[in-house]
């Protein structure tokens, strides 16, 4: 059956329960039709084919994922990411199974066209050539009967069942069932991809040329020499329960499904904001733990150590009665996201009405203060109506088999430790992720296996992407502490194990996450309060006391008055130009303010200023706030008073 576009809210509804309960089975948009291309996403898939001998190593020192560990048919996600961390593009990386220096690209347009221009930015002494290839004619089965409709038309894969088939994997097509004796094109694949949040696949059958009457070369499409093998899969489709439709209809649905499965695309998301790639959710699929250096890994891992994102992706959950009402009104990808008081809170992502959830669900990009999950907000529309939405941990589904693949291969990752096999066990640990990114005993898993490494900076990096899965956990707290100790920043372990008690005395009452954040938030505002008041009292007496402008510059600011707090900030430095921590802390001011211009002169002095003087702890904050603003030490020079 087919459907016309766009699908009336029924329709698409109907239409995305059918792809949860068996599958839908589409063609998909040719690539090289690319005006809509953005809002079509995967139902418009693009390829970029890198060959040569350097191919392997090139790419590994450039993606964020293991790529020199791929083996012939294996592939995964992964991530391209600037040298200040945020993320330029996702794509499927899939090593070609028969030809060892040939890797196969695979992701919308115009994340493609982006891989394409920054990978080729790159691309100087080493042996490799990047060809986009729009000669492929993809059909897409996603749903839980996707892999059962391809084994009833192919057949195994060789002794390779196709449900053995990892997310990511690429097969080369060769034969159908001899009972239905169909000619398969020469070089048609297979790859396991997901595009839904259920088990999924994409076929692949190669686009021949033909010469028409001038003799020129002309595309011929699979309609002609692939005709019957797309017969026979929509046949089987509709065998095992499910839908055929369109290319419109199923971009259409894929709207409703990929939202609800977590799947951000960056291009429609993002609006014209940029974006870390750690504050996306992606991270956790693309990028691999245990690889070694590639470009931006240095931010990625730092923004990890040193402290959470700003901002983090999650889904809110509405309970409107008025879906159709409610989708209008929200504000498009990139606005601010407003609470009912008028703060900002974040900013919108994409939304749909969900089967799942039975009313509106969106995407936004949450600050520390508001992403709790379980918390709810009174956000506003953008006719600056309110609504009430609950903050939940992005993905809202996750397929029904899942969690027995990911216990599965849980406890193979701890007996091949146990064995003494740790790489491979931190390798298998990350499969896990790939599979369930919020699986948590998998984080804490890899960050010990870390640390009894002697890798103590990474195991500090799994456990904060822990802290923001398992944000009630005292454990996740207590090893930080031990981390940080073991690099020797006492102050951060100290803070951590503070947090740790606190989670345990909030457990031990029966409190959650939201009202740990609350107490905290209480205690700190009410000493700020005690403070501001004493270092009031003191600069009556002395206005030029450089230790009072700093201690009330820094209350004001733990109570978000940063307009009254930068003022004394400033003064503090005019009065001591050594001190670095006021730098940070006029930085933080000036963040606030929305001046990031004068906040990254201002942490450019004070690096100088902590380099010289030894302040390891205001150095490391001022270096990672200059990389969150997407700025570097040495980009110009810094202006201002000199230190």
């Amino acid at each position: 059956m087919t459907h016309a576009h766009p699908l009336a809210e029924g329709d698409r509804l109907a239409l995305a329960r059918t792809a949860r309960e068996t599958l839908v089975c589409a063609p998909l948009f040719a690539s090289t039709d690319a005006p809509s291309a953005p809002a079509r996403g995967m139902a418009q898939p693009a390829v970029l084919r890198i060959d040569g001998p350097d191919a392997a190593s090139y790419l590994h020192s450039q993606l964020t994922h293991d790529v020199e560990g791929l083996l012939p048919g294996a592939g995964q996600l992964t991530a391209r990411v600037e040298r200040t961390g945020h993320l330029v593009a996702v794509a499927g990386l899939h090593r070609d199974p028969s030809e060892p220096h040939r890797y196969w690209m695979i992701g919308d347009v115009p994340g493609i066209a982006a891989m394409h221009a920054s990978l080729d930015a790159f691309l100087f002494a080493d042996d490799v050539t990047l060809t986009p290839d729009p000669s492929w004619h993809w059909l897409a089965l996603q749903g839980p009967a996707a892999l059962a409709v391809a084994d009833a038309v192919f057949g195994p894969l060789g002794f390779e069942p196709w449900d053995s088939l990892p997310e990511g994997a690429m097969r080369a097509l060769r034969r159908t069932r001899k009972a239905l004796g169909i000619d398969v094109p020469s070089g048609s694949v297979a790859i396991r991809r997901s595009l839904t949040g259920d088990a999924g696949l994409l076929i692949g059958l190669p686009v021949r040329p033909s010469v028409g009457v001038s003799g020129e070369a002309a595309p011929q499409g699979p309609d002609t020499a692939a005709a019957p093998l797309i017969q026979a899969i929509d046949a089987a489709a509709r065998e095992a329960g499910g839908a055929v439709v369109s290319s419109e209809a199923f971009a259409d649905v894929l709207g409703i499904l990929r939202i609800e499965a977590g799947i951000v695309r960056p291009h429609t998301d993002f609006g014209d904001r940029r974006r870390l790639l750690p504050e996306t959710g992606l991270e956790q699929t693309t990028v691999s733990y245990t690889k070694g250096c590639y470009l931006g890994q240095e931010v990625i891992a730092r923004v990890r150590t040193y402290g959470s994102v700003p901002n983090l992706l999650r889904a809110l959950v509405f309970t409107s009665e008025d879906s159709e009402g409610l989708l209008r009104t929200l504000p498009a990808p990139g606005a601010d996201l407003l609470l009912a008081d008028g703060k900002k809170a974040g900013a919108w992502a994409a939304a749909t009405h969900s089967p799942l959830s039975e009313g509106v669900v969106a995407l936004a990009f949450l600050g520390r203060a508001h992403r709790t999950p379980g918390s709810v907000l009174e956000v506003l529309d953008a006719d600056g109506v309110p609504h009430q939405a609950t903050v939940r941990t992005s993905p809202l589904y996750a397929a029904p088999d899942r969690a027995h693949q990911v216990r599965q291969r849980y406890d193979q990752a701890i007996r091949t430790f146990a064995d003494g096999h740790a790489d491979r066990a931190l390798t298998l640990m990350e499969d896990v992720l790939r599979i369930d990114p919020g699986f948590a005993d998998a984080y804490e898993a890899i960050g010990v296996m870390l640390g009894k490494s002697g890798r103590f900076h990474e195991a500090i990096d799994v456990f904060r992407r822990l802290e923001e899965v398992a944000p009630d956990e005292p454990m996740v707290n207590t090893n930080l502490s031990l981390y940080f100790m073991k690099i020797g920043d006492r102050q951060t372990a100290e803070d951590e194990a503070g947090k740790a008690t606190l989670k345990q005395m909030a457990r031990a009452r029966g409190k959650g996450g939201v009202d740990v954040a609350a107490d905290l938030a209480a205690s700190k505002r009410k000493e700020a309060e005690r403070k501001v008041s004493m270092f009031e009292r003191v600069l009556g007496i002395d206005p030029d006391d450089g230790i009072a402008l700093f201690g009330l510059g820094t209350a004001l600011l733990t109570l978000d008055r940063a307009a009254e707090a930068e003022p004394h900030l400033a003064r503090a430095l005019a009065v001591d130009r050594k001190n670095s921590a006021v730098y940070a802390a006029h930085g933080r001011a000036l963040e606030a303010l929305d001046r990031p211009d004068d906040a990254v002169g201002t942490y450019r002095q004070g690096v100088e200023v902590a380099s010289r003087q030894g302040d390891l702890m205001p150095l490391k904050e001022m270096e990672h706030r200059l990389m969150l603003l997407g700025a570097s030490r040495a980009t110009k020079p810094a202006t201002g008073p000199a230190a």
